[in-house]
């Protein structure tokens, strides 16, 4: 006779065992997630953008076994979120900045990453070194770069065919397009004063914070602390660009609008410009004065001293950073200039995409020629570069003389410094 209770016994020893194996692979779960490492990741990006890299992010997490907790903020209050985080010890592990890292440099709150890059063997030649300068503070590598802008000078062809001009070289290499050719071909393209609409040769040719390059000077001496918006080729410079407006007249208008041939901007501005601009135009280096010079903005991944993840966080900046395929994905997403030299077909391929007729070879070799701006290199960079523009203003409209300006200049500058 089969033994019933038996069997029972079997049944409910086997459902033990196997509640208790199912209790045990959980634990075991629970203890390696728990042993996984988190780090933070602060950025500022657009919902979209971060919708194109979020797989990407997860790629990392899965090959690397480390957790990333994203951490969205404003543009506008990210200065002020970390500048507390710096002095309360609670920053995130990673972030990505811009040109605002230097409202945080006080508190000295960002790793050195020199020695993460010798002891991985990072090849670093893969870099502009314009970019690597940039992103140096204080003797340390403060960061490392994912993508940058910088400027060239756009061209209404149209314009310039109805003139009978020929356009400008495209060659940042090139003795031709000086600042004189710049000048010549604004006045023949700027219309008579009683035309309607009166059209200009150039829209601006801002920012201000390059223009001293053009001729051999710039804004600041830090080492030194000493402004140099007084020496003679700074002087110069704002002289020709102040004659641009009240002598030849050929400043004002609008680009977009076709009351203007001409405008310095951003390789950001492409897409806006290919909706709204209905004319041919192009691109050119910007004008050669003494000597050709155009402005790098980078941006880049930061990792907090403070962090108890550095290892983790540096596996994420190194992933995004140095792996190839890694950065033409970061760098498409936001449609900027990849750091890495390498990934510069790649950039083009997905320019013509947008703007197919375009040269946008000309921003790849504006890199060979720019620099990161002094203005932006001590912490009241913003307050500076605001000063600078407020009394140019007064000089472009005749309110004030060339050498008067830049005396103000001076002062003003030497006050929001606290320089002597």
């Amino acid at each position: 006779m089969k033994d019933i209770k038996g069997d029972e016994n079997v049944k409910c020893r086997n459902i033990l065992l196997y509640i208790l194996l199912i209790s045990l692979f959980v634990c075991s779960i629970s203890s390696a997630q728990q042993l996984r490492p988190t780090i933070t990741f602060m950025h500022y990006l657009s919902v979209e953008t971060m919708e194109m890299l979020m797989p990407l992010i997860e790629r990392f997490e899965q090959e690397n076994n480390i957790n990333v907790e994203i951490i969205t903020v404003l543009s506008s209050e990210v200065v002020t979120k970390l500048q507390v985080m710096a002095v309360t010890d609670t920053m995130p592990d990673v972030m990505r900045l811009g040109s605002e890292y230097i409202n945080l440099v006080e508190a000295d709150p960002f790793a050195d990453f020199t020695p993460y890059v010798q002891r991985d063997g990072i090849n670093m030649d893969e870099y502009y070194p314009p970019i690597l300068s940039a992103l140096q503070y204080d003797d340390k590598l403060i960061a490392l770069p994912t993508d940058i802008s910088t400027y060239a000078m756009f061209y209404n062809m149209d314009m310039f065919d109805a003139t009978g001009l020929s356009y400008p070289t495209h060659s940042w290499a090139a003795a031709a397009w000086t600042w004189d050719d710049l000048i010549q071909h604004a006045k023949k393209l700027t219309s008579a004063p009683n035309a309607s609409p009166r059209v200009y040769g150039i829209h601006t040719l801002s920012p201000i914070s390059m223009w001293p390059w053009w001729w051999n000077s710039d804004w600041l001496d830090i080492p030194a602390r000493k402004t140099l918006a007084q020496a003679p080729n700074t002087i110069q410079a704002l002289q020709n660009i102040t004659d641009a407006y009240l002598v030849h007249n050929v400043m004002g208008g609008s680009f977009p609008a076709h009351t203007a041939a001409m405008v310095v901007n951003l390789n950001a501005a492409i897409p806006n410009y290919t909706n709204v601009v209905q004319a041919r135009w192009d691109v050119a280096p910007l004008p050669l004065g003494a000597q050709r010079r155009t402005i790098l903005y980078p941006n880049g991944l930061y990792m907090a001293k403070s962090s108890q993840e550095k290892e983790a966080a540096w596996q994420f900046v190194k992933f995004i950073t140095t792996q190839v395929e890694s950065a033409r994905i970061w760098s498409t997403a936001l449609g900027r200039i990849p750091a890495m030299r390498r990934l510069g077909a790649a950039y083009i391929q997905m320019q013509k995409t947008i703007a197919p007729n375009v040269d946008h070879q000309v921003f790849l070799e504006a890199l060979e020629y720019s620099q990161y701006p002094t203005t932006r290199m001590v912490p009241a960079a913003l307050q500076v570069e605001n000063a600078l523009n407020t009394i140019f203003t007064k000089m472009r409209t005749g309110t004030v003389s060339v050498p008067a300006g830049a005396a103000e200049m001076d002062l003003v500058v030497k006050a929001l410094l606290n320089w002597e």
